[in-house]
């Protein structure tokens, strides 16, 4: 991804411990050298340095990370006969040194249960607030601001669910039962919780429900805007469908008759057949054969598919993906400063008694000194940017806290397990920043964007800070206002622009590598559509329900080589990495196949670029595949007496040729197309590092780039998941 050398070996299978030749006694040592000197940039990215540096960090300034504890005194003892044999070091996990920084010796204790009394009773008593139910007092909000029984209703499916949490355990440890005895309660699971159906509008002041959502869970809340006017229309079409059917039932009581004549013409002149109205096993037989009185089941049933904007999907109720939006307005961004951290001090989940100070307070404490000085002129460029990146580091430790505070299995190791205290502390959270969008729904904005420590509102910037200023004093939590222009898909993928849309502040999800290729983002296209597709979703943020402009399209895609100067940095842009899957079970590897047909062998990894048709040094690409055969094939081939497996003899010999020739059961060799690229295409295929490439191989390959192919991924990626639709296509 970051454009260094793909370089393989075939002589590290399994089995495969000989060498024959020197050139491959070469080959080996020159996938071993790239290996240790590519490591190495891996090593130097931000990213990476980033906990490094901040790990290295808490080496110096926490002793007792490295050292066992000196007798019972909760201090280290320093010396290299005292060095733990469990230390860290600065490639530990992040989850790990959270664990160890906030608890280094023992363990913390766990709450007894589930509680949403907020904020922690020690808490309240130093600062004199009145511990409150987060839980109660969310259902009193909505009771106050809608009398409404139905809405009232709604909003007990979420009540509820959360009711199901209080006073129950979900920590599954021994520790827990340790710490509790003959008091700890029977562990809960969060498969025993019923969760049907957690999705819930905002509603406006006259209770009628926002065009925004927010769907409640265990882990976080999120929300967006659905499509209401295509919703509208939908259902429009199927009460006109039931309509129909009442008027048919009325001309032909009985179905027969319909069946015998066919068609019919409805009162608005329409002539539709018979199929519309009855079911496929309404055959002038069978119906003759029933009894006239049991003929109404031959009416096909409407009623079952009437469009709802929520939907089952497997075990939950989710928006319909027919009805996702992509909202795009001047929003304010109520970015609720380092929530989660805030609301752990408020409930103080990671105090340490013995410590004697809360070092997850500390580490937080740092990240806001280095978020000044990451900013600040005074300091050098370089200064700056070891700023950022340490800061980078901290936040890693603060998002670990949570996740190794709150492991599912009983058998996992923690020192700060507490599962019980966790969950009542994402529940709070939720409930707190469900408020602040009802608050603000009420007053008349669109929250076009929620998630757990953050909302977009489309409301005057005034009023808008006059209810946070409300609101926020409530939770305990510092939540500053922002104006930016945003366009959401939903709670993962967005784009922020500065509110005179001249500058793209930030993007998100399927536009995160507009700026470059990462190794911590697995692009399943070039990074390129994403920096074209964040412009042009700017450039047509007012129009997203009209088909793809190709001509702007063009027009952005020709400004790239002005945008990326740097043909090595255009180069990763428009790279496609491919990768195969090397497990029998869903063995895929990539081949080729040249102009005259011959089939080129390809390594597990490589980087390809779309060329020009016709260029030379390029192939036709595709996909080995172990298709999994269903049931109703396997029993099809055996009634008719053909082969049960039918392997393709080429893609056979592309698996055996990567070691997979013994595929699992039930599973057969087939030729597929590569997502995303036709086969058609001529690719060049490129694993040398394009980073160091001589300045006239940079350009001979950029100047046989096919934009007009990378345009078509830019259409498709526009068409399929960021366009709104406008036209009601068959629903029922």
């Amino acid at each position: 991804m970051l454009g260094w050398q793909i370089l393989e070996s075939d002589k590290l299978k399994p089995g495969q411990d000989y060498l024959t030749s020197p050139e491959e006694l070469a080959d080996l040592i020159a996938y071993n050298v790239s290996d240790v000197v590519n490591l190495k940039e891996l090593f130097c990215h931000p990213y990476y340095q980033g906990q490094f540096i901040l790990k290295k960090g808490l080496l110096g300034q926490y002793p007792d990370l490295i050292y066992q504890e000196d007798g019972d005194s909760y201090q280290a003892k320093i010396g290299p006969a005292f060095v733990r044999k469990d230390r860290l070091t600065i490639d530990s996990s992040s989850a790990n040194f959270a664990r160890r920084t906030i608890c280094p010796y023992g363990r913390l204790k766990d709450d007894r249960a589930v509680s949403f009394l907020y904020p922690a009773a020690s808490v309240a008593e130093k600062t004199g607030e009145k511990q409150r139910d987060i839980l109660e007092e969310s259902r009193d909000f909505f009771y106050k601001l809608f009398e409404d029984e139905n809405l009232r209703k709604k909003f007990d499916r979420v009540y509820d669910y959360y009711k199901q949490f209080a006073g129950k355990n979900f920590n599954p440890s021994k520790e827990y039962r340790e710490d509790y005895g003959d008091q700890a309660l029977p562990v809960s699971d969060l498969s025993d919780v019923e969760n049907e159906d957690t999705n819930l509008f905002y509603y406006q002041k006259d209770g009628q429900p926002s065009t925004c959502y927010i769907t409640f869970s265990v882990g976080g809340l999120h929300g967006s805007e659905y499509n209401r006017d295509l919703y509208l229309k939908d259902h429009a079409l199927w009460e006109k469908k039931q309509a129909d059917l009442a008027y048919v039932q009325k001309l032909y009581p009985d179905p027969l008759d319909l069946r015998k004549a066919r068609e019919v013409t409805l009162p608005d002149g329409r002539v539709e057949k018979y199929q519309t109205f009855l079911t496929a096993k309404a055959t002038i037989k069978l119906m003759e054969q029933t009894d006239p009185a049991d003929r109404g089941q031959f009416w096909r049933d409407f009623s079952q598919d009437e469009p709802t904007v929520f939907k089952k999907q497997g075990s939950r109720v989710r928006l319909d993906d027919r009805y996702a939006f992509t909202s795009s307005d001047l929003t304010n961004h109520e970015d609720f400063t380092s929530y989660y951290p805030n609301m752990l001090r408020r409930l103080n989940a990671f105090y340490n008694d013995r410590l004697g100070e809360d070092r997850y307070t500390a580490i937080f404490e740092r990240k806001q000194e280095l978020d000044k000085k990451r900013t600040d002129p005074q300091y050098s460029d370089e200064e700056r940017r070891m700023f950022n990146i340490e800061r980078e580091g901290t936040k890693l430790i603060l998002n670990s806290a949570t996740g190794a505070a709150d492991p599912r299995e009983g058998q996992v190791p923690s020192s700060i397990r507490m599962n019980n205290r966790i969950r009542s502390m994402r529940i709070i959270g939720q409930l707190f920043t469900y408020m602040i969008g009802q608050a603000q729904t009420y007053a008349g904005a669109r929250i076009v964007s929620t998630n757990t420590d953050g909302l977009y509102s489309v409301l005057d910037a005034d009023l808008n800070r006059k209810i946070l200023a409300k609101e926020a004093a409530e939770i305990g939590v510092e939540i500053v206002p922002e104006e930016l222009y945003l366009v959401s898909k939903d709670s993962n993928n967005r784009l922020e622009a500065s509110p005179d849309l001249t500058k793209i502040l930030s993007a998100s999800g399927s536009l995160a590598c507009r700026k470059d290729t990462s190794p911590t983002k697995s692009l399943a296209h070039p990074a390129i559509i994403d920096w074209a597709l964040s412009r042009y979703l700017l450039e047509k943020r007012t129009d997203l329900a009209a088909p793809f402009d190709r001509d702007l399209g063009r027009q952005i895609l020709a400004e790239a080589e002005e945008a990326f100067p740097d043909p090595a940095h255009r180069l990763r842009m428009f790279q496609n990495v491919l990768s195969a899957n090397h497990s029998k079970e869903r063995a895929n590897c990539i081949f080729g196949r040249g102009d005259a047909g011959q089939l080129l062998i390809l390594q597990r990894y490589n980087r390809v670029f779309i060329y020009q048709d016709g260029l030379p040094k390029t192939v036709h690409l595709y996909s080995a595949a172990a298709k999994k055969l269903t049931p109703a094939m396997l029993n099809k081939r055996k009634k008719s007496g053909e082969a049960v497996i039918q392997h393709d003899q080429e893609a056979l010999s592309v698996l055996k040729a990567n070691g997979l020739g013994n595929l699992a059961k039930g599973r057969e060799a087939t030729v597929q197309k590569i997502p995303n690229l036709s086969p058609d295409w001529f690719m060049h295929v490129e694993n040398r590092a394009v980073n160091l490439l001589q300045a006239e191989e940079q350009e001979a390959i950029l100047h046989s780039l096919d934009y007009d192919k990378y345009l078509d991924l830019v259409a498709s990626a526009y068409e399929k998941n960021w366009r709104n639709l406008t036209t009601s296509g068959p629903v029922l």
